[in-house]
């Protein structure tokens, strides 16, 4: 007679499947991003480079939520889909900010093109930038080369101040409008911020037009957090009303965008839906670290992103109103 199989203990532990192993990696994945949006000021270095992943964050999380319940995780599943509350509500502002009908007229479209520094798509860009209805451009990450390439801009259009640079921090602002004062400032003592005041609605309009360090590791994120603390400070100290446009290498879900509420400014994306603009080959799906700032005193009638020929980001197409 044989003798019985031998009995094997049953664990209590809940055993890991592939599903449950990815998963997990969603739940994780899901997880840093909106940890990192949440530490708010004086948060690690880390949490700059991560915040900014907010709509990928929902979309792992959901995906998770989603697994948990099919392989009948019910806590698994409420953590994440709890998770994705939170993330979802503070996604939410771009879709259900209220923007009310301007009132007046009165319109000013602007463009913020980063156009990488490496492009050499210089007829397409002028092209772009004649074609335009817009009043004011404002152009990160500009050469000389490209500088050199934007005079054959037709008028009214003219370069009211540029800094090309070989890097890729170099600026420039052209106009339809005539500037009434013009000056580049140093960000950080290193980095140019051109500033230039224009006639409009009966008054004067200041635009600061910059571009932030990107936060790629402990040293650059003090001097990104201190670039944007600073753009919000002289925002304020305008004696005009002022808005900031630039590559910021933020979201809105950054530590650093706080400091341009406090002065009372806020993106002109809210109330418009999620436009990723970086970088360019991930489309919809990209991160939207470029940015108008308005105060209070102006509506953003519409907020668009759309494809820049050459670049690795996409451009915002701005326009104005008085909120009044």
């Amino acid at each position: 007679m044989d003798a019985p199989p031998p009995v094997v203990p049953r664990s209590s532990s809940i055993p890991i499947h592939g599903g449950d192993f990815w998963a997990f990696l969603c739940t994780l994945g899901g997880l840093i991003p909106l940890a990192a949006s949440l530490a708010g000021d004086g948060a690690p270095w880390w949490t700059d480079l991560m915040s900014p992943f907010a709509l990928h964050s929902a979309l792992a999380l959901a995906m998770a939520a989603l697994v948990w319940m099919i392989r009948q995780r019910p806590i698994f599943a409420a953590i994440a889909g709890a998770a994705l509350a939170v993330q979802l509500m503070r996604i939410q502002p771009l879709y259900s900010a209220d923007v009310p009908p301007p009132t007046s007229p009165e319109r000013l479209t602007i463009l913020q093109l980063n156009i990488y520094y490496a492009n050499q798509s210089y007829t397409d860009l002028v092209g772009l930038i004649a074609g335009s209805d817009a009043e004011i451009i404002v152009v990160e990450e500009l050469t000389r080369e490209m500088d050199l390439a934007l005079e054959a801009l037709p008028p009214p259009w003219t370069r009211w101040a540029s800094k090309p640079d070989r890097d890729s921090f170099g600026i420039g602002v052209w106009s339809r409008l005539t500037a009434t004062s013009t000056r580049v400032r140093q960000l950080g003592g290193a980095f140019p911020v051109i500033e230039a005041t224009f006639p409009w609605d009966g008054g004067e309009l200041m635009l600061i037009g910059a571009h932030a360090l990107p936060p790629v590791d402990e040293d650059a994120t003090a001097r990104h957090r201190e670039h944007l603390a600073e753009l919000a400070t002289w925002a304020r100290s305008s004696t005009v009303s002022a808005i900031v446009v630039g590559d910021f290498n933020a979201t809105l879900w950054s530590s650093g965008y706080l400091g341009f509420e406090r002065v009372g400014l806020h993106s002109a994306a809210l109330g418009h839906g999620y436009g990723g603009t970086w970088p360019s080959a991930l489309g919809v799906l990209g991160i939207p670290i470029d940015h108008v700032m308005i105060p209070r005193g102006l509506l953003a009638v519409q907020h668009e992103v759309f494809e820049i020929p050459g670049s690795d980001h996409r451009g915002l197409r701005v326009v104005l109103a008085p909120a009044r």
